[in-house]
């Protein structure tokens, strides 16, 4: 490859200084009289020369770093291509981490709804049976207290009944007795303490 690139600049130098002699000898084809010269113009030959050993010296100088640059380039692009390569490799990654993520929330959704569901069922089944066990409670309180006053009821009527008896009582002995059944009562009372 280094000796065609060589062969292809000598030989574009060789075209070029061939070129430049036509046209100094006016077109006229290889006469040797150049505007009247039988010699071709030395002058111009000398500068077509320094053209050529400038080009030359310019392909050597420049070659070297032009490579280098083109070559650190291909380097830089080919390092931006592989982790851009990466990049792109990773965010697919990704997106179907996401894409798979996607695809199982629709039935993690489903079984969050069903496990609150099921959750909120067995609450208000435990407030309903809390709710039975108090009213239960409730009632249980409420008939020991209906008991109690009625007891306690019946105790004042049986003291008002016996209040009521025994002023009534006291009433009828009262006005039936005469002081011969006190004397009687009298009489039996002493006995008895003797005895």
């Amino acid at each position: 490859m280094k000796v065609i690139s060589k062969t292809l600049y000598f030989f574009m130098l060789g075209m070029l200084a061939v070129g430049n002699l036509i046209a100094a000898e006016g077109g006229e084809g290889a006469h040797g009289v150049v505007h009247g010269n039988p010699s071709p113009d030395f002058n111009l030959v000398f500068k077509e020369i320094n053209f050529i050993l400038l080009l030359v010296g310019l392909i050597v100088l420049v070659k070297k770093p032009v490579r280098e640059f083109f070559a650190q380039r291909a380097l830089v692009m080919k390092k931006s291509v592989g982790e851009s390569r990466g990049f792109y490799e990773k965010a697919m990654e990704e997106s179907k981490v996401i894409q798979g993520k996607l695809a199982n929330l629709e039935s993690e959704c489903k079984d969050i709804m069903a496990s609150i569901k099921q959750s909120s069922e067995a609450e208000s089944q435990k407030i309903i049976e809390q709710s039975k066990e108090f009213a239960e409670k409730i009632d249980k309180d409420a008939r020991k207290l209906v008991q109690g006053e009625i007891a306690r009821a019946n105790e004042e009527l049986k003291d008002l009944t016996i209040k009521h008896i025994q002023e009534l009582s006291k009433e009828y002995i009262k006005k039936e007795m005469n002081t011969a059944d006190e004397d009687r009562l009298v009489k039996k009372f002493l006995d008895r303490l003797q005895m």
